[in-house]
Order: C-alpha cells, then sequence, then structure tokens
C-alpha cells in the first residue's frame, strides 16, 4: 500500500474527498460505489498510489459487470495517446511507464474485456490505440 497520496493546499474540498475515499484502504476492497462516486481521486494519486489502485479499478468493475464507470472511461482517455512516447505528458509519464510487462498485460486483458460490451461506452479505435499504448509499455520494458 503507498504510504504517499497527493494531497495538497491547492485541492478543493471534494477533490480531497475523492482522494481520501481510499486512504488505507486495500485495492482488494475497492467497490464500483467507491469508484463511481470518487473516480476523480485517480488524478490526485501518487503515481505509486495510482499503480496501487489500478488491479482494484479493474477488478472492482469487473466482478460486478460495470464497463460503463466513469473511471474507466478516464483510464482509457488516459491510454488512448499517440504512439510517440516524446509527445506524452508528464502526467501519463510518470504513472504508466511504472507497470511492470504483466501488469501491461493485465491492463490489456481489462481493455479486452471493456471491447467485449456493445453499448457505446467506449470507441474500437479508442480502445485499440489504448491497447497499443499498452503494447508499447510493455515491449519498451523488455529493451
Amino acid at each position: 500500500m503507498p504510504t504517499l497520496f497527493l494531497l495538497s493546499d491547492q485541492m478543493a474540498a471534494h477533490e480531497l474527498r475523492d482522494v481520501m475515499s481510499f486512504w488505507g484502504e486495500p485495492w482488494s476492497r475497492v467497490t464500483g460505489a467507491q469508484l463511481e462516486e470518487h473516480f476523480e481521486a485517480i488524478y490526485w494519486f501518487t503515481p505509486e498510489a495510482f499503480c496501487y489502485y489500478l488491479p482494484g479499478i479493474f477488478s472492482a468493475g469487473i466482478r460486478e459487470n460495470k464497463p460503463w464507470l466513469m473511471v474507466n472511461l478516464s483510464l482509457v482517455t488516459m491510454l488512448d495517446r499517440s504512439p510517440d512516447p516524446d509527445s506524452w505528458d508528464d502526467f501519463f509519464s510518470a504513472r504508466w511507464p511504472l507497470l511492470t510487462p504483466q501488469e501491461c498485460e493485465a491492463t490489456q486483458a481489462w481493455i479486452l474485456w471493456l471491447m467485449s460490451f456493445e453499448d457505446g461506452s467506449f470507441s474500437e479505435s479508442s480502445l485499440g490505440r489504448a491497447f497499443d499504448t499498452l503494447e508499447l509499455l510493455r515491449q519498451r520494458e523488455r529493451a
């Protein structure tokens, strides 16, 4: 469990509530209801906390069969980017490259799970680019 969260004097009260809803909670106890109410917390986590809670985000959505969670859209949007790592922003570069190749593969499996739904929550092209971004990250680890 991460020891640091990104707490700042600049945070609004609702942002602080979002982050604090995860404080001291193991990733395995994350729920869909918590993610729906506090989905913006992922933007305030330190890189370590972000990576720590990803398995909880993925498993809560899968366990509760909730692909439409707003946090899922946020994560796909983060991953939907150019294949040129030089164009990646600092927020992304501080978090996603920390994943191991196995964690990238697990995230790709989560994207495939999202692709299995035909409700239109995600565009196929966006999910495809997200999958490809993870493949770049996975391959970069090998280099």
